[in-house]
């Protein structure tokens, strides 16, 4: 029977001092396990969008679409009162099958209305082709068990089985639980870039040697058989340094993984010459005549080949090679970049393009001059309250007027140069920036407050009517489009130019509560504004998404406000004060 030594699991103690546990229990310690898995920019707008506890939730405590990373995430959580207790109890590993049920079997007229919003996106993400698989997750604060994965496997077969009859076989479907040891895993990969340090000794044949500046490497060719039990033993342990961990092996447009399978079973002699090889890092190399020694590894490029030939037979893959690179390196800059590089076709975030883009660059100087942290380049955990480049762009292209690009194509906004220029051009400053920060971190706060008190049975109508307009993913581009659009209405001034709008100078700290409470009376005002034109135009979910409606509802709220003006004086004056135009 495991014994748990809280010194043991680093993770403990951070999760037990992080300051938003009490703000989201009973969700706290599923939400701490999502910030490690997803490293979101934002954990409040996470927390906005993917949790889902409450009354008549049927199980399901979170439920993310990522239409970015072409996944969903449907996760189960449990935290017992003794931690490491041998394991967690099965049957909360079940309901997982009555969340499945629920989101894709259950018709509209019985789903309740909390997972009402989520059962439409997440099946329309299916049918549009938008989703490519569905993560099912139990977590927890126990040890993990066998009783308790093969009621995830059972729970995998029944999910595949429900997309199937539905025709959505490309989808695929991963079920894992997370107890305390695998959670101490991804607590651990966050900070260190080799997670697995074993020695090892490679089974191939070296080819030969180079160095440079700073490193050494080792170019071998690798039996197939090596790799697969590398994968079986470590999991996604081994992709600690990589950007991405393994997809899967669906077989449907644009996943590669099954192809690469196929290869290594049918044409083990050619899969040396068609697949690019792997790229590993290690903190020590050593040849031993014709044997390689390692002391430690993380493949950094390679991921897909590793974890598809670690899903095959062993026996199906005794005659199939690989061609790999193991490089020893102590600089963690070098490290940086050559994880980088190895990984610029499709791993790199879009933001990462931009990072020594020189508007990117002059905006990071900016908010130098006043103490706040702009992150336009990944190095390491940003600093707490820092101003994400990749987060922010979307909510600055919704209130400059592209509701669909931010909310559904935000890739488009790095990588299409005139997307980019539209949003980070001359006349972008810290000050307007950091205007638009203050609304969309006080609109996920304000989304949160509004879940909270729902949960709790305590909201009033008006906060149920807001809730109305927020309960949709692409809620949050639509209310920043009107924000964005009824900019004249709510300053009370006439803008030639919306990047015109700035926060005052003198109220611009790293501190940003103040202007979100400013922010927050406005959206307290104009949402429930917001409510009634949507009812004009459709419902939230159709509004949201159209660009069309969109406008139509703008339009609206604009002449609501214009009719209302003096009414809203006294809501309008902190930010109208808190800004020059």
């Amino acid at each position: 029977m495991p014994k748990f030594d809280p010194a043991d699991y680093s993770f403990k103690a951070e999760f037990e001092a992080w300051e938003l546990r009490t703000e989201f229990a009973p969700n706290a310690l599923l939400l701490f396990f999502l910030d490690l898995y997803l490293n979101p920019e934002s954990i409040q707008e996470l927390a906005a969008d993917a949790l889902t506890d409450g009354p008549n939730d049927k199980k399901i405590d979170a439920c993310f679409v990522d239409f970015s990373g072409g996944r969903a995430i449907i996760a189960q959580a449990y935290e017992a009162r003794q931690w490491g207790t041998t394991a967690a109890p099965a049957n909360k590993a079940c309901d997982l099958n009555t969340a499945i049920s629920w989101l894709l079997a259950g018709s509209d007229g019985n789903i309740p209305d909390r997972l009402r919003p989520k059962a439409t996106e997440l099946n329309d993400a299916i049918k549009n082709s938008e989703i490519e698989r569905i993560e099912l997750f139990y977590v927890h604060n126990c040890f993990e068990s066998q009783n308790v994965q093969d009621e995830l496997d059972t729970l995998a077969k029944s999910a595949k089985a429900l997309l199937r009859s539905r025709g959505s076989e490309s989808v695929s479907v991963v079920a894992r639980e997370y107890g305390v040891d695998r959670i101490e895993e991804l607590y651990r990969a966050r900070d260190r870039d080799i997670l697995v340090e074993d020695e090892l000794v490679v089974d191939g044949d070296i080819l030969g040697a180079e160095s440079g500046e700073g490193w050494n490497a080792f170019v071998v060719s690798v039996k197939a058989p090596w790799l697969h039990e590398l994968y079986q033993s470590h999991g996604n342990a081994l992709f600690s340094a990589n950007l991405r961990d393994f997809l899967g092996t669906t077989r449907h447009r644009g996943n590669i993984n099954a192809a690469i399978q196929q290869t290594a079973v049918a044409s083990p002699s050619r899969f040396w010459v068609y697949n690019n090889g792997i790229t590993a890092l290690s903190q020590s190399l050593e040849r031993d005549g014709k044997l390689l020694r390692l002391k430690g590894i993380s493949i950094i490029n390679g991921a897909q080949t590793t974890g598809a030939l670690g899903e095959c037979r062993p026996e199906e893959i005794v005659g199939t090679r690989v061609l790999c690179r193991f490089v020893e390196c102590d600089s963690n800059d070098i490290i940086e970049q050559i994880v980088r590089y190895n990984n610029t076709q499709n791993i790199i975030r879009p933001s990462d393009l931009r990072s020594n883009d020189n508007i990117q660059k002059r905006l990071a100087s900016e908010f130098d001059q006043f103490g706040v942290s702009y992150v336009h380049r990944r190095s390491g955990r940003p600093p707490r309250n820092s101003i994400s480049a990749e987060l922010i762009a979307a909510a600055i292209c919704a209130f400059h007027g592209d509701l669909q690009t931010a909310g559904r194509n935000r890739r488009d906004i790095f990588e299409k140069n005139t997307t980019y220029q539209k949003i980070f051009n001359q006349e972008i400053t810290a000050e307007h920036v950091y205007l638009i920060w203050a609304l969309t971190t006080s609109l996920d706060k304000h989304k949160n407050d509004l879940k909270r008190k729902i949960s709790e049975d305590k909201a009033t109508q008006n906060q149920y009517l807001q809730y109305e307009v927020l309960k949709y993913s692409m809620s949050k581009y639509f209310v920043l489009f009107v924000i964005g659009y009824c900019a004249e209405e709510i300053v009370g001034r006439r803008i030639t130019s919306r990047f015109a709008r700035k926060c005052k100078r003198a109220i611009l700290t790293p501190d940003i509560s103040e202007v979100q409470g400013y922010w927050s009376r406005v959206l307290e005002c104009v949402i429930p504004f917001m409510a009634r034109a949507i009812e004009n135009e459709g419902s939230a979910y159709e509004v949201t998404r159209s660009s069309e409606l969109s406008e139509k509802a703008a339009k609206s709220v604009r002449s609501t406000l214009d009719a209302f003006k003096r009414q809203t004086q006294q809501e309008f004056e902190g930010i109208r004060n808190a800004t020059t135009v």
